[in-house]
């Protein structure tokens, strides 16, 4: 009777450590699942922002090649003025050193 009781004793205590056991291991579980639907928002997130910087750069890059070449066609003005002037001032030595000095 001692071992039977022994026996029953233990198995009392590994179905106990059973059920904790498949409770800790639905514990985890649910944690790893929380975890991974944590993850998966930040790394939408992280699209999410790496696509408002694309689109952001993009526009700036787009900015800046409109303003360079506006600024290539007032460089280009400014040449076809400057040989106007160098042609007008041509016979006038005042003009020559104003035009000079800028």
């Amino acid at each position: 009777a001692e071992v039977i009781d022994c026996i029953f004793g233990e198995m009392i205590r590994l179905k106990e450590n059973y059920e904790l056991v498949c409770q800790q291991k639905q514990e985890l579980s649910d944690r790893c699942l929380l975890l991974e639907q944590i993850n998966d928002e930040i790394k939408l997130k992280e699209h999410e922002t790496e696509s408002i910087f694309k689109q952001k750069n993009d526009e700036l890059v787009d900015a800046i090649e409109r303003k360079e070449y506006l600024f290539q066609m007032k460089e280009q003005k400014w040449a076809k003025i400057e040989k106007i002037l160098i042609n007008y001032t041509r016979d006038d030595e005042k003009l020559q050193r104003m035009l000079s000095d800028l």
